[in-house]
């Protein structure tokens, strides 16, 4: 008989463990729509002669701040590179350009710190962008849209 009670309590304790490994893996990681929202996004844009990145969090719905970016020349053939953003507001419109002078060896150039504020607009998205500076047009490939969440 006592060992019967032994099994029996040793499964039970068994369920009672697997069920709250169960309720903690069904439970999200975040506790409100506000913090999913603040989380960090990330975009990257690589392509032949640049490569860039940049981490942000849409803080509001006019502002998005938390902006790290890094850019780098990856071909070494004497034209600066740079990463900026696209922001769809009520008009379309760019920031202001962050140039990598400084040739391939020396890995990425970085910003932190950064934010961008629509004013009395709202920001719908963002694309992270970063180009080549050729001699003529410059050569560019956008991330993909980052819609904001705090509309």
């Amino acid at each position: 008989m006592v060992k019967i009670l032994a099994r029996s309590r040793r499964a039970l304790g068994a369920v009672a463990v697997s069920s709250c490994a169960a309720m903690a893996m069904a439970t999200p990681a975040w506790a409100s729509s506000e913090d999913v929202s603040a989380m960090a996004n990330r975009g990257d844009v690589c392509f032949t002669g640049v490569c860039g990145s940049a981490t942000f969090s849409f803080q509001r719905s006019d502002h998005v701040g938390d902006i790290s970016m890094s850019v780098a020349d990856t071909r070494c053939d004497g034209n600066d590179v740079y990463i900026r953003f696209v922001v769809y507001s009520t008009a379309t419109w760019e920031t202001t350009k962050r140039y990598d002078s400084n040739g391939c060896n020396n890995g990425y150039k970085q910003w932190h710190g950064l934010s961008i504020d629509a004013g009395s607009g709202v920001i719908h998205g963002v694309r992270v962008k970063a180009c080549v500076d050729d001699a003529g047009t410059d050569t560019c490939q956008t991330s993909g849209y980052f819609d904001n969440p705090r509309l």
